[in-house]
């Protein structure tokens, strides 16, 4: 599967994040030792790099004609998004990428994936970009999936993250971002793990927010979460909230999510 632009997610190259990003680099390692992570590749942060490199030019002067005024930025935003949309790919990226896909698919109706942002700096000492970036879940398709790879480029411009870049000091254009493609579970439930609570800092104290359906419901605040506090040492619950299920996020046939 490893290429030139893509590495499959047990290539020793992917735990690098310079290569494969912190996030991706990161869920590599936990493969390496044996955790049940979902398999897939990495289109690599170069081949990023390589496809956007015309153009950092022009989205520099867009975002430097726009300076910090939000509606300004808000429009810069629109049309640099516009500009990657329209990008011609790299020749053999898009066959690459596909090439990936359809070695996922040991299913006789394909492969489901999700794609995932992989950024080089996904969290620095001054800054976390934790959801910054966008994903997409219940791609099924080579077609769509190489779409969808160049929307997570672009969402390295959306207004926010350029403002958040800004702020932290962090360069506007010329930024890298792997790609990372999973094979998608589908979860009864599903839910995030904070290894340190995130409001007050305790490392003893982990936080689990967790709710029915795909975990885009949690993340994105689409379908009430249950809470449950450990103790980082024993793993014992020491607070639990439990509320009632009115929805959730859940794939649908054919691709895309529904609440």
């Amino acid at each position: 599967m490893s290429s030139e632009y893509v590495i499959s997610l047990d290539d020793p190259a992917a735990r690098e994040a310079a290569v494969a990003g912190e996030k991706a680099a990161a869920l590599a390692r936990l493969r390496q030792h044996g955790l049940p992570v979902p398999g897939g590749f990495v289109v690599k942060a170069s081949a990023c790099a390589e496809a956007m490199a015309e153009l950092t030019a022009e989205i520099e002067s867009r975002f430097a004609d726009a300076g910090d005024a939000v509606h300004a930025l808000a429009t810069a935003s629109e049309a640099v998004r516009a500009l990657i949309a329209g990008l011609e790919l790299p020749p053999g990226l898009a066959a690459a990428i596909a090439s990936a896909f359809d070695d996922l698919g040991d299913d006789p109706a394909g492969a489901v994936v999700a794609v995932r942002s992989s950024g080089s700096a996904e969290d620095l000492p001054g800054a976390s970009f934790a959801g910054q970036y966008e994903s997409f879940l219940n791609v099924t398709s080579s077609e769509e999936l190489i779409a969808r790879v160049v929307d997570v480029w672009a969402s390295l411009y959306s207004a926010h993250a350029v403002a958040y870049r800004r702020h932290a000091g962090l360069p506007v254009a010329g930024v890298q971002m792997a790609v990372l493609v999973q094979r998608q579970l589908d979860p009864a439930a599903s839910g995030v793990l904070f290894t340190r609570d995130p409001v007050s800092g305790v490392s003893g104290r982990m936080v689990v927010n967790a709710a029915l359906g795909l975990g885009e419901g949690v993340v994105a605040g689409e379908a009430p979460s249950d809470t449950f506090v450990l103790d980082a040492a024993s793993l014992a619950v020491v607070e639990r909230t439990v509320v009632a299920k009115t929805s959730m996020v859940v794939a649908q046939p054919g691709g895309g999510t529904a609440t």
